[in-house]
């Protein structure tokens, strides 16, 4: 339980030449033999405040770093993350249990978003209640600009410079015997799929055929919206 100086931390465990020795050695070596640079001269003591700064601030910036890394979450970063991510957590879950989770997430980001990528991930995680990704045209879409200065798009200074070209759809199906509450569980993991993996201005709904679905070109392959479906207004899409 070394003290002092190069330890000014009350306990340190293991081996080893403290982080601040080693810079402390490096700064007192480039002063070169000109400079007296034992324990007791004003430049030792000046190259150790020096020491222990770099390495508080090292030290600072690898705590930083474990933020960042799953692995090592605990406590209220992890559940700070969790809640970046939109995770939710059950009771019962162990800690191991939700950094896998989370890392899970973590591996999406970066993964080139075409569309085989989308279905390839979207069929693995939800098996036979994905059916396919859709996406809306041009010609159908909702393109909004600032005024009537542009040969393009509906002015609406509301919501200037946004288009339904970015909306992804996902049709989803429950398969007989799912219970609803296994078919929302499922349907769920949707955007904390695919948030990760779009880019920043796309972004995607997952929908189910009503009733009487009518297939729309260039937008939903199911698409439909009927008063006396229940969950109509959470679960199917009735426009592009």
């Amino acid at each position: 339980m070394p003290f002092g100086g190069l330890s000014p931390f009350p306990k340190r465990l293991g081996g080893g030449t403290p982080r601040a020795k080693v810079i402390l050695d490096s700064l007192n070596q480039s002063r070169g033999t000109g400079i007296d640079t034992s324990f007791s001269s004003p430049a030792y003591a000046e190259d150790l405040v020096a020491a222990r700064a770099i390495a508080s601030a090292w030290s600072t910036n690898q705590r930083l770093a474990n933020i960042w890394n799953t692995a090592r979450m605990t406590g209220t970063i992890l559940a700070r993350w969790e809640a970046i991510r939109a995770v939710f957590v059950a009771p019962g879950d162990s800690e191991p249990t939700r950094r896998r989770r989370l890392a899970a997430i973590e591996a999406l980001t970066g993964i080139m978003p075409t569309h085989q990528k989308l279905v390839d991930l979207l069929s693995a995680a939800l098996g036979n209640v994905f059916v396919a990704v859709e996406y809306i045209s041009v010609a159908n879409a909702r393109i909004n600009v600032p005024d009537a200065g542009y040969p393009f798009g509906t002015p609406n200074a509301d919501v200037p410079w946004s288009s339904t070209v970015a909306h992804v759809l996902v049709r989803l199906r429950q398969p007989a015997g799912m219970s609803l509450g296994e078919f929302i569980d499922l349907a769920a993991r949707v955007p904390l799929l695919l948030d990760p993996v779009l880019p920043a201005w796309a972004y995607a709904d997952w929908y189910l055929p009503g009733p009487v679905s009518v297939a729309v070109v260039g937008g939903p392959s199911a698409g439909g919206f009927y008063l006396d479906d229940p969950h109509n207004l959470g679960f199917e899409t009735f426009d592009v």
